[in-house]
């Protein structure tokens, strides 16, 4: 079972992408989703890096806005981190049509930071 270490990291994120309203509640429903299917299976299928640093496995998921009309297509970019412990952490969110200055590398760099600022918390 996974721990919601909540959107204390991606709280600038929301409040750029504040028109989007119902994006709390859908990032709500993809934890509940991901905790079952991890608490299930073991594993997600949008996990796609490794971190040495923190031991932690790094996820990349499409997530639907539906109040905006918007498909995973279209809608918004998160990236979180599970940590050893269990912890699900929110990283970074960004919407789709913000895709080309989010390339992978500054994805990965602005996780790796936003996770070290609450280091004490997730080792």
């Amino acid at each position: 079972m996974l721990a919601d270490y909540g959107n204390s990291l991606i709280e600038g994120d929301l409040k750029r992408l504040r028109k989007l309203v119902s994006l709390r509640d859908d990032l709500a429903i993809h934890f509940r989703n991901h905790d079952a299917i991890f608490t299930e299976h073991g594993n997600l299928s949008c996990l796609i890096a490794h971190n040495e640093e923190f031991n932690a496995r790094i996820g990349k998921e499409r997530i639907a806005v539906p109040s905006a009309g918007l498909t995973p297509a279209k809608g918004c970019r998160l990236w979180f981190v599970i940590t050893p412990s269990g912890k699900y952490i929110r990283c970074l969110l960004y919407q789709a049509k913000e895709e080309a200055a989010y390339t992978s590398d500054v994805c990965k760099r602005e996780v790796l930071a936003r996770l070290r600022s609450i280091a004490d918390d997730v080792c």
